[in-house]
């Protein structure tokens, strides 16, 4: 698997503006001297989301949009090949908070044992058992 860098645990503030086609074209050429395509720039993402047998997850978003837990694969390949990087993430949203942690591992699941990743709080650890005891 040819790993790439990424950060595995963060923080960031996330605000979201709706904006017309013609803001987009016009933020566009404004900023157009100051960004940098990356390898990502035209990449597709492709993400498989994960919920319980009774969908908590996305009823409990649903319920209270200032609040929102999701458990995803991600991969930023439009197809899977023997070197294929995956990210499974655990992403929480609190008002615009966003913390996300993530761990890379390969399309065959390789790499999910990190201990790094499963370092969680009571809280976490609790949290994803319960969505895993519900499907019992």
């Amino acid at each position: 698997m040819a790993e790439k860098f990424f950060q595995n645990h963060f923080q960031r503030f996330e605000t979201k503006y709706i904006i017309s086609k013609e803001t987009l074209l016009d933020l566009l050429l404004e900023f157009e001297g100051y960004l940098v395509e990356d390898e990502r720039a035209y990449s597709t993402i492709n993400n498989l989301y994960y919920d319980t047998p009774s969908y908590q997850l996305i009823r409990e978003s649903l319920e209270n949009p200032c609040f929102d837990e999701k458990v995803r694969l991600r991969t930023y390949q439009e197809h899977l090949t023997e070197d294929s990087q995956v990210f499974l993430e655990i992403k929480k949203k609190t008002e615009n908070l966003v913390t996300k942690r993530c761990l890379a591992a390969d399309r065959y699941g390789n790499g999910l044992a990190d201990p790094a990743f499963w370092q969680y709080s009571a809280y976490d650890v609790c949290w994803l058992q319960s969505l895993f005891d519900e499907r019992d």
